[in-house]
């Protein structure tokens, strides 16, 4: 009896153990409520006001529109707040993000999410397939089965939505940001 009741015990202890370390399947940042892709964080700026980091942010998005076929959703200095769409082109695909810019004195915060993914239609799919690109989430990717090719896909997206803000942070932090097109 000591010896079933013994192993039981180790049986239980190993498998709380083992479940410690969750399985890290996407490269993108989820979020644990939502479960949907989300990049955000507040950064401090040192010794900036509110309406020189809303400027900032301002001259960013007009240096980017060219490059991430910006477009600007709402724009309001009272609060500094600023909100736009863009999208990243990549071959016949592409990756639509939505990036909202909040100023303080002293800091800004930034949201990027609903991030979407454009494929056009593939000739060879049949007679059934859609004639028109399909956008979908990109958690239709990132809950996928794990692949190589899709743990790559994933990698290159967040490698991608990175630049856009490391560019971002530059810009706020006032240094001349020098943009790279489309990575």
């Amino acid at each position: 009896m000591k010896v079933y009741l013994t192993f039981l015990l180790l049986l239980l202890g190993s498998a709380a153990s083992a479940q410690q370390t969750p399985f890290n399947f996407s490269p993108l940042p989820l979020s644990p409520t939502t479960n949907r892709a989300v990049y955000s964080a507040v950064v401090p700026v040192t010794d900036t006001t509110k309406d020189q980091l809303f400027s900032r942010a301002q001259q960013w998005v007009s240096q980017i529109t060219p490059v991430y076929k910006a477009s600007i959703r709402q724009i309001h200095p009272e609060t500094g707040a600023l909100q736009f769409r863009g999208r990243i082109k990549q071959g016949q695909e592409s990756f639509g993000f939505q990036l909202a810019v909040s100023v303080e004195d002293g800091s800004y915060t930034y949201q990027l999410d609903n991030i979407t993914r454009t494929q056009p239609q593939n000739p060879r799919e049949g007679k059934y397939s859609s004639p028109t690109p399909q956008t979908v989430p990109i958690e239709a990717l990132v809950y996928t089965r794990p692949r190589k090719s899709r743990d790559k896909k994933l990698t290159e997206v967040d490698t991608r939505l990175r630049a856009v803000l490391a560019s971002l942070n530059l810009a706020m932090q006032g240094k001349p940001a020098r943009l790279t097109t489309q990575l």
